[in-house]
């Protein structure tokens, strides 16, 4: 049987293409972490060869990068500060402050994809990004090379039921602050992606695909008994699940 990409080669300058907008994103990407860990360049780890992007027919590829910084201005403050600064840059952003445990922001430009994460209480965050998907390899079929098509209009998205509520969390325990007892990951609700300005999916993020809430790995509730003291201080004290009878 013959190998329909037996005889594929790679489009001219595409890979060009691509190491160019990796050096991009490095520095855009150091450009947030000079803000979170003043005075340090880092080394900002990236794909040795260019990942699979956008799943048409034929595949379009792009680099990521990823960046963990031990910082003590990984605050919700700073990370709105950044993604404001992002905004005067001409970036689209996204900006999610409501959990005291983690503090998220994303942003999009000219098909760029940054996003970061900060752990106020772990002195830590979390950053990366992707650039512009490129069509790297010639279509075997002769096919004309041409922007991939529009995406499917999506179909209707029903939210994920709770893995657990006040009324059924064990003694002891609290629903979780970030998913309030969904289980799933508050950003993509069980879908593992989000969509970008052109509608195309970006892995989510928040969860980077795992599709469960980080903070209680999917249980829905936490056992206070369990938590670091600067976590429990964010939980109100523990109270009987609802309709449980004192005695």
């Amino acid at each position: 049987m013959t190998d329909a990409w037996a005889d594929v080669a790679e489009v001219p300058g595409a890979r060009r293409t691509l190491e160019r907008q990796g050096r991009v994103l490095r520095e855009e990407i150091l450009g947030v972490a000079a803000h979170l860990a003043p005075g340090q360049r880092l080394p900002v780890p990236m794909s040795r060869e260019p990942e699979e992007d956008l799943w048409h027919e034929p595949l379009w590829y792009a680099r990521r990068a990823t960046l963990r910084l031990t910082t003590d201005f990984g605050s919700a403050e700073v990370v709105q500060h950044i993604a404001h600064r992002l905004a005067a840059q001409g970036w689209h952003t996204s900006l999610d402050a409501s959990s005291t445990a983690v503090a998220t922001a994303s942003a999009t430009r000219d098909g760029f994809f940054l996003w970061l994460m900060a752990f106020p209480g772990l002195s830590r965050a979390d950053l990366g990004g992707s650039t512009p998907p490129v069509l790297l390899y010639a279509d075997p079929a002769g096919t004309a090379i041409g922007p991939p098509p529009p995406p499917a209009p999506p179909k209707r998205f029903v939210p994920p039921e709770p893995v657990v509520t006040e009324a059924t969390r064990k003694p002891g325990h609290v629903l979780c602050l970030d998913c309030d007892g969904i289980g799933w990951c508050p950003e993509c609700l069980t879908r593992g992606y989000l969509l970008d300005d052109s509608g195309e999916k970006r892995r989510c993020f928040v969860c980077f695909g795992s599709k469960i809430c980080q903070i209680c790995g999917g249980f829905g509730q936490k056992r206070l008994a369990d938590m670091p003291s600067w976590m429990r201080r964010q939980y109100p004290p523990p109270t009987p699940p609802s309709g449980t009878q004192r005695r």
